[in-house]
């Protein structure tokens, strides 16, 4: 029998499109049946193989169908089959996967192989590493310039903009090209216009896919149509790039600019951004696609932010302040073009690993359940201002920021719009827990500690340095300033939740030692320890060698488990 392929009615509701001869669908307990050609009512036809693929190979094939998005997400597994238009993606992923671990191994063993020179000198080396080569920039600008040739054939006034990371300068290697794509008036077709202004941004976007897709370095475009702005996304087969295709709004073009600005405004903004791209992508604080992570986006706006609360950079309003206005989609994006016009600002003369620890440190204590980040003022704002309807535009008072979010980012443009809106709950939890535990990492890596090395800091899950942590005593660490507080000491970060209290300079362990009910002892946050009424006197000893007693008796609670 010839391997086919069963459609069932794909318009029914009993929707089913399976491989009869594929070992997953022999395997299952449904049983196929080709159907007998004298059964009268059945709707279900069985193609041979090859008829399918010959059906695939016929132009109208090209054209995705309306309800397109739908049935990609009911047969996931096999829309490159129903629509040939459709690329396979297994090889592309395990590709993308293999690049990562390159990437990751790469970048770490280097770092470990240079640990013993000066951390600026690695810091440098660093960013040579992991910044978009020239290679890369030609490869997308032609992938770009290809863009435009294809496009020009029905929109020959079209002119493709970079924007994003890969535009801005701030991109690391590997990332996406990012373009928008402004089409003019459409020779062949000159109700287009009148049809995008029925239809909307959605017409614009599949017309524009369909163009793509008949080329066959473009021939993966598929119209993400239901996202806020709809684009188009491909893999570009010559130079295996990852696009995203936009034909509708500018605003990142606009918003690319700015963020261009900041990193050319002062020198330390690259390197402190780069670091903090590549530490969050190591630990699982930033994304792309769907999830709950950080977008890349949104941590750079978090960057610019701080930094302009020490005084480092300008608020976009003072930007904006005494320039005529240019007005994007009913936005503000106008910016001072000459920035020595600009009020100076207080000189800040701090390293760029100090600006890193007081980056963490001021995210580790920022007040998200109350505060908006807001780059247009360059100050935080209380999330009750908002929702009264301060700084906002009075003409978009009717649409407000949502604030009803864990952590939110207001665009500095686009004042509606909050660019952290998708972050979960416990990724900000952990975030704030990874950011506390790099700013002990940065500031041990200042005081020159032979064992803390700046490559620890983008090692998933910082394992490295936990253990460091967990298994000794650091001068001059947060840890060894808690051990000298009044009033007990506190050795969360090392044992992840317990906490030691001292009574006349007397350590007191639950593992050694039982008290009576009403004394001090141990205590975790998870568990209720069992008193008992039997106590154990402990001699006096100094303060260090209690803590390294504390942590000698308790390697089997030294630090939870990093995220992997």
């Amino acid at each position: 029998m010839e391997q086919s392929i069963k459609i069932v009615d794909i318009e029914s509701e009993d929707e089913e499109i399976v491989d009869i001869d594929s070992e997953k669908d022999s395997d299952s307990s449904v049983k196929v049946e080709v159907p007998d050609e004298s059964s009268e009512g059945s709707n279900i036809i069985v193609y041979e193989r090859k008829v399918l693929i010959s059906i695939g190979e016929l132009e109208i094939c090209g054209e995705l169908p309306a309800n397109f998005e739908a049935l990609v997400e009911r047969f996931p597994d096999c829309d490159y089959i129903i629509f040939p238009s459709v690329a396979k993606p297994e090889d592309a992923e395990e590709d993308d996967t293999q690049n990562d671990d390159a990437d990751e191994v790469g970048v770490l063993e280097y770092l470990r192989q240079i640990e013993n020179i000066g951390v600026y000198e690695q810091i440098d080396k660093f960013m040579e590493l992991v910044k978009v080569t020239q290679e890369q920039v030609q490869a997308m600008k032609d992938v770009s310039d290809a863009l435009e040739n294809v496009l020009g054939t029905e929109f020959p006034e079209c002119k493709a903009f970079p924007f994003g990371s890969s535009a801005s300068g701030l991109g690391l290697r590997g990332c996406d090209l990012d373009i928008h794509v402004e089409l003019g008036p459409n020779v062949k077709d000159e109700t287009f216009d009148v049809k995008a202004g029925m239809w909307g941004d959605r017409f614009k976007t599949r017309k524009v896919s369909d163009i793509l897709r008949r080329k066959e370095r473009f021939k993966s475009a598929v119209p993400i149509i239901n996202a806020r702005i709809p684009i188009i996304r491909l893999k570009e087969r010559m130079t295996s790039i990852k696009c995203d295709i936009n034909v509708v709004s500018r605003m990142g073009v606009k918003n690319t600019e700015y963020i261009a600005l900041c990193s050319e405004y002062d020198p330390r903004c690259r390197p402190l951004i780069g670091i903090l791209k590549y530490f969050s992508s190591k630990q699982e604080i930033t994304g792309s696609g769907k999830g709950d992570h950080v977008n890349s986006y949104t941590l750079v706006l978090m960057v610019v932010f701080f930094l302009q609360t020490r005084n480092i950079l300008h608020s976009v309003e003072t930007l904006q302040n005494g320039i005529e206005e240019e007005e994007v989609e009913g936005w503000n994006f106008a910016l001072c073009p000459d920035m020595d016009q600009l009020i100076k600002l207080e000189l800040n003369t701090s390293s760029v690993l100090e600006i890193l620890s007081e980056f963490f440190n001021f995210y580790q204590e920022f007040p998200f359940d109350t505060h908006v980040i807001c780059p247009l003022v360059g100050e935080a704002i209380t999330k009750n201002n908002i929702r009264h309807d301060l700084y906002l535009p009075s003409g978009r008072k009717k649409d407000k920021l949502d604030v009803n979010k864990v952590l939110v980012v207001q665009d500095p443009f686009e004042l509606t719009r909050n660019v952290g809106h998708g972050v979960s709950r416990s990724r900000l939890t952990h975030m704030v827990e990874e950011f506390s535990t790099a700013k002990q990492l940065v500031d041990d890596l200042q005081t020159e500690e032979k064992q803390v090395k700046f490559w620890m800091l983008f090692e998933p899950g910082l394992c490295a340095y936990r253990d460091i942590l967990a298994t000794q005593y650091v001068p001059g660490s947060k840890v060894a300033q808690e051990l000298h507080t009044p009033g007990g000491i506190t050795v969360e970060t090392l044992t992840g939740g317990i906490t030691v209290k001292t009574t006349g300079g007397l350590m007191e362990d639950s593992l050694l030692q039982a008290r009576p009910p009403g004394s001090h002892s141990v205590t975790r946050r998870d568990q209720t320890r069992p008193q008992s009424s039997s106590s154990v006197p402990v001699p006096v000893i100094s303060i260090q060698d209690q803590a390294r007693q504390f942590l000698f008796h308790h390697q089997s609670l030294r630090f939870p488990p990093p995220r992997l």
